[in-house]
């Protein structure tokens, strides 16, 4: 393939991933407008789009293996993605409030909306989860520079959806409207089906085994590469389950939401982006592939107890101090969040993006089943990232609470580093590695179960150091009752995540 042609197949996953998360920040809001900005909407579209996306990187990463005009079907399946995506945005949009009519019973109407809603969302993120395996078969025709390939395949991807999910929350809901975002995205997609259709572009790759590379390609063990799968799918449990409670935190210390979300789906797929292009720059040095997704799965554990703790300190530690300038609402709206999901948000997901092109490497041991290898590692990590987000929306927030699920998806992980760590042949320091892991896990078990519950608190609680009488939390938010304490005031004040809703003090009955 001539270097051009590869900078092509580049750019044309770049605006994939692109319009993926106009869709995906698009259905969001589009949700939260029908059935209210919650948690449960915003984990309908996280589930929907990753099992549709797990499932798709998985059979058309095995169709895609065989296929003889690799180019042929990446245009066929593009062009899908923005018929298949406009249609079910005109059925929902046409049939939702009709729907409800046919209901006298609100409840089973949400059930079988989410149902429905589900359904055709997971349609068109199958055909998207198609993308990655393809492009990668038409990238990597021989074993030379593999594994650099491979994280540029994904970093392309995962810039696009970046500034996809930036551009549609931030610039075109509130420019254009809904209506017309999907049609963006719509566009997209046929207009890259069509010149691929067109042209020809890819109609025949030439692929080779290169005799000196194959041989260490090949050592690839049958324990490597189940090393490989178990990492992807806890790291994507891992990442995904965290992103529901940032979400739900979040939800107490600001209030826009639909902001919040976007800042959150971007920051972790920036963080999926400079991972993956870190690994495109070393990945071919890397001497020992094991070690090194063990090195992954701990830094992701370290992280996530470090960013546990910012968050329970958040208020003090950087809303208090930008207290001055937070009455400007560019400050409050979307400074304050987008330094929150910098530091909370960001780290974790920059190490996951090194560990998904590290795990297709990993588990690949011939070029020649390039797209149905790297399909069957992204559905291991869709398969997490659809458990992650159900486990600690419809269990682990309702049962423990945010704080507690928190810390038990990282307990999960610190499990997961210690299996790797005993799977992985003796080597010079594995020994360290295991004895350090099972100190770190038990501190981190008992932490979780002994320690009270978190409570995450609107900042003004906080602030003024309000007496905390009831603190409840559900999925959806936390309900906090308080004394006042101030001079001159007496009286409770009730708060619903970041709103003061009802009290008895002279303000509130006033």
């Amino acid at each position: 393939m001539t270097r051009d042609n590869r900078n092509l197949s580049y750019l044309i996953i770049f605006f994939a991933g692109f319009s993926f998360l106009i869709y995906e920040v698009s259905w969001n809001r589009f949700l939260s407008l029908l059935l209210g900005t919650t948690v449960k909407a915003s984990t309908i579209v996280l589930v929907a789009f990753m099992t549709g996306f797990g499932l798709g990187a998985f059979f058309i990463g095995k169709y895609a293996n065989k296929s003889k005009n690799i180019g042929q079907l990446l245009g066929v399946i593009l062009g899908l993605i923005g018929l298949v995506s406009l249609f079910n945005f005109m059925i929902i949009k046409g049939f939702s409030q009709s729907f409800y009519a046919l209901f006298t019973n609100q409840t089973l109407a949400d059930s079988v909306f989410f149902i429905v809603t589900f359904i055709l969302l997971t349609i068109p993120a199958f055909f998207m989860g198609g993308i990655i395996p393809i492009v990668s078969k038409i990238v990597i025709s021989d074993n030379k520079n593999r594994a650099s390939k491979l994280g540029i395949v994904y970093a392309f991807e995962t810039l696009g959806s970046t500034l996809g999910g930036l551009f549609a929350g931030f610039v075109l809901l509130g420019n254009i409207g809904q209506n017309a975002s999907i049609y963006t995205a719509v566009s997209i997609n046929i207009l890259l089906a069509l010149y691929l259709l067109v042209s020809k572009t890819y109609s025949t790759i030439i692929y080779k085994e290169l005799e000196d590379d194959v041989s260490n390609y090949r050592a690839n063990s049958d324990k490597s590469r189940k090393i490989a799968l178990v990492a992807t799918l806890f790291i994507g449990f891992t990442i995904l389950a965290s992103q529901i409670a940032w979400i739900r935190v979040f939800k107490t210390y600001f209030t826009n939401t639909s902001y919040t979300f976007t800042l959150i789906i971007a920051f972790v797929i920036l963080g999926l982006f400079i991972g993956s292009r870190y690994y495109a720059r070393c990945g071919n040095s890397i001497k020992n592939n094991d070690v090194s997704m063990l090195k992954a799965v701990v830094l992701i554990v370290i992280l996530s107890i470090l960013s546990f703790f910012f968050l329970v300190k958040f208020p003090e530690l950087l809303m208090f101090p930008l207290e001055r300038i937070s009455e400007n609402v560019y400050v409050r709206l979307l400074l304050i969040p987008f330094i929150a999901s910098l530091l909370i948000v960001l780290p974790p997901a920059i190490v996951s993006g090194f560990s998904f092109p590290l795990a297709c490497n990993m588990y690949t041991k011939s070029t020649s089943d390039i797209s149905k290898n790297v399909g069957r590692v992204l559905m291991f990590n869709t398969i997490g990232s659809v458990i992650g987000p159900l486990l600690a929306t419809f269990v682990l927030i309702p049962f423990v609470g945010v704080g507690k699920t928190i810390l038990i998806i990282i307990s999960i992980l610190a499990i997961v580093a210690i299996y790797i760590a005993f799977s992985i042949n003796k080597s010079k320091n594995i020994f360290k590695y295991r004895f350090a892991l099972i100190v770190l896990t038990s501190v981190l078990f008992l932490f979780t179960f002994l320690s009270k519950q978190t409570q995450f608190v609107p900042p003004s609680i906080k602030k003024f150091n309000k007496k905390i009488i009831s603190y409840e939390e559900t999925v959806e938010g936390t309900l906090v009752v308080v004394e006042e304490k101030e001079k001159g005031v007496f009286g409770k004040s009730t708060f619903v995540n970041n709103a003061s809703v009802i009290g008895s003090n002279y303000d509130a009955i006033k």
